[in-house]
């Protein structure tokens, strides 16, 4: 029958999705610029608006992005894909993680109802320097794990969620 072609046609769209989104994800895990991450993304419905990412900027500078969009499904999927555009354009601009998300929000305030916004986490580690700037828009605190004692800091700072308020500082 229509009812059920269209129900194919949707759920193929949805897997679809799905597979661009995970390609779209960092790699499970790796080292880049000094340091070794691991991170998994499994979403409920086939797409979600989980998202991190490690980008090597250069060779000394790493940047670190974890985010939730609010929802699920395809809608959060796709702010989820526009605030992953945003990212890779805002890395290329600044060095510090509170500017990085205010580029993000400026670019997804307006863009999205009240009921879709973002929170998120930015940290840009410089192995050169061997320090990191971090910013937190209403996400969970980052934990820093201490070598050679492996020592547990919890690491926050105050924000917004993301596409809330145009003018928020991080």
């Amino acid at each position: 029958t229509m009812d059920n072609y269209q129900n194919y046609r949707l759920q193929r769209d949805v897997e679809i999705a799905g597979d661009i989104q995970r390609r779209l994800q960092a790699a499970p895990a790796g080292d880049l610029g000094g340091i070794s991450y691991a991170g998994i993304s499994r979403p409920a419905r086939g797409v979600s608006g989980d998202y991190y990412d490690v980008i090597s900027v250069d060779p000394n500078r790493t940047v670190l992005v974890i985010c939730d969009v609010s929802g699920k499904g395809v809608p959060a999927a796709l702010v989820m894909v526009m605030v992953r555009t945003i990212v890779h354009l805002a890395v290329a601009q600044s060095d510090d993680a509170g500017q990085i998300l205010e580029m993000i929000n400026v670019g997804v305030s307006g863009a999205i109802s009240l009921d879709r916004f973002a929170t998120a986490s930015v940290v840009v580690f410089d192995a050169r320097r061997n320090s990191f700037s971090y910013a937190n828009a209403a996400h969970h605190p980052a934990l820093l794990i201490s070598s050679p004692d492996g020592a547990v800091n919890h690491i926050d700072a105050d924000g917004l969620p993301i596409g809330i308020q145009e003018s928020a500082d991080y």
